[in-house]
């Protein structure tokens, strides 16, 4: 009986010292994910008879390299989805300070957002399969605005610029090399900005 106890005495040591090892070292490796989820906007946009929709799907892929166990520099491809003010005739918004009343029944702006981005991962293992991480970097964005109603003509125009983004999320390795996430990141976008919540994989290499 004294000897299953120390069997299981010392099994159970094992067991928590696995659970408390570092992550292995991932220097030299190269990466890649995908995550999708949830796109919240903030536009800006101040309404008083029209409708306005700041949230949407989005999207984003990433590659990077790991410089070390804790450092890895990373590139990002994001399409954030859309946002859109709608409403009928007599309808009013404001943007920027300014005014706007729509002159038709069934008129909507759409908003639609992509960026690329350059930046840092920075990696706080928490056991040999999970780990913490807070990203930093810039991004060059892109916003395509679309003006339409029923019989009228479509208008568009675009924006763009650089602005940083920041983020925080939690890996998973469930499988070695292969990784579950969940992450947060904020883009500026100029005067407005987007948050987006995902879930996505990382695969190593």
């Amino acid at each position: 009986m004294k000897q299953s106890v120390h069997v299981l005495f010392l099994l159970a040591v094992a067991l928590v010292g696995l659970a408390s090892e570092p992550a292995q070292a991932q220097t030299g490796q190269f990466y890649i994910g995908a995550s999708a989820g949830r796109t919240s906007f903030d536009t800006g946009i101040i309404t008083y008879t029209a409708s306005l929709d700041e949230s949407s799907t989005g999207y984003k892929l990433v590659a990077g390299y790991n410089l070390n166990p804790n450092v890895a520099v990373e590139f990002t491809y994001a399409d954030l989805g859309k946002a859109t003010v709608s409403g009928n005739s007599g309808d009013v918004f404001a943007y920027r300070g300014v005014g706007y009343q729509f002159l038709l029944n069934n008129a909507e702006i759409k908003f639609e957002g992509t960026l690329i981005g350059a930046g840092g991962r920075f990696s706080f293992p928490v056991s040999r399969a999970l780990s913490l991480y807070a990203r930093l970097g810039l991004a060059s964005w892109n916003i395509d605005a679309t003006a339409s109603a029923p019989g009228a003509i479509t208008s568009t125009s675009s924006d763009s610029g650089t602005d940083p983004y920041y983020g925080a999320g939690i890996g998973w390795e469930f499988v070695p090399t292969v990784s579950l996430t969940a992450e947060y990141e904020h883009y500026e976008l100029d005067t407005e900005s987007a948050d987006l919540m995902s879930i996505g994989i990382i695969k190593r290499f």
